[in-house]
């Protein structure tokens, strides 16, 4: 099935190139949606190296992650905008991550019948000062939940997170072809959490079932954060972003934001295709 999809997104890339028209380039009717409160006309089609979404609405995209998360995670996302009057945009958004950790066995020495479901929701406001200036503010919560049958010590400690972040992203756009962007990160809470069930079979005719809950701060690194400069290309349908900034580097779809401090890439690619 996953192969299916991946061969869809490809597919429709393809196919859209030379059988529909094209609009990509930075203008006030067409603006970038990842990190805004923007969504994209009406039977739109973004696909690339990280999503592939569809616009139904003028306000209302839907989608999918592509690579790496489409292999292994069955995963969708929305975005709704609520309020686009110029200069403020207000939208919302909602996604959904479900990895079977069974897939994975490697990781423990035992069987693994365990669940991971993670849901980031998000809220984000733009403002556009004038055609070359634009502002968007944005909030992230990421709950995850860990649950299933296994033994929890095999997993070394490894549980579930939930966080909250906020996002900021100034652009600067120099022509139709070319934006600037700062993109900053801050983590403001991150909670560690799991709950397991295992069954133990101390003699062969006892049985004990053990469940257990934890929570705990998981934040002994305050003050994360990242500030990533980048600069965005794009043509009549083909969009190149290319950045390299400094902070936590924080896992695209589950929202967890690492404790060391390094060097933080960003890079997409992807095609907007019109019917």
């Amino acid at each position: 099935m996953r192969r299916f999809l991946l061969g869809a997104a490809t597919g429709a890339l393809v196919f859209s190139a030379t059988t529909a028209d094209a609009w990509a380039y930075h203008t006030k009717d067409d603006r970038p949606t990842d990190g805004t409160a923007y969504t994209k006309k009406r039977g739109s089609l973004r696909a690339g190296l990280w999503k592939l979404e569809a616009s139904i609405f003028d306000e209302v995209t839907i989608g999918t992650a592509t690579l790496p998360w489409l292999l292994v995670v069955w995963n969708a996302h929305a975005k709704a905008k609520l309020y686009d009057e110029d200069p403020l945009a207000i939208s919302v958004g909602a996604a959904f991550r479900y990895l079977d950790l069974g897939r994975f066995e490697a990781i423990s020495d035992k069987h693994v019948d365990a669940r991971l479901l993670v849901v980031p929701l998000e809220a984000w406001g733009s403002y556009r000062f004038d055609d070359e200036w634009t502002l968007s503010l944005g909030g992230v919560w990421t709950g995850s939940k860990l649950t299933g049958t296994y033994d929890p010590a095999s997993f070394r400690g490894t549980a579930a997170t939930s966080n909250f972040q906020t996002v900021g992203n100034l652009t600067w756009t120099l022509s139709d072809v070319v934006a600037l962007n700062l993109e900053g990160r801050y983590l403001v809470v991150q909670k560690a959490s799991a709950q397991a069930r295992t069954t133990l079979h101390p003699d062969d005719f006892t049985t004990v079932e053990v469940q257990a809950t934890a929570a705990t701060d998981a934040v002994d690194y305050p003050n994360a954060f990242s500030l990533v400069p980048s600069i965005h290309l794009s043509w009549s349908w083909f969009n190149l972003k290319v950045g390299l900034g400094y902070g936590n580097f924080n896992i695209p779809g589950v929202n967890f934001m690492l404790p060391d401090r390094t060097l933080v890439p960003e890079l997409d690619i992807y095609g907007v295709f019109w019917p």
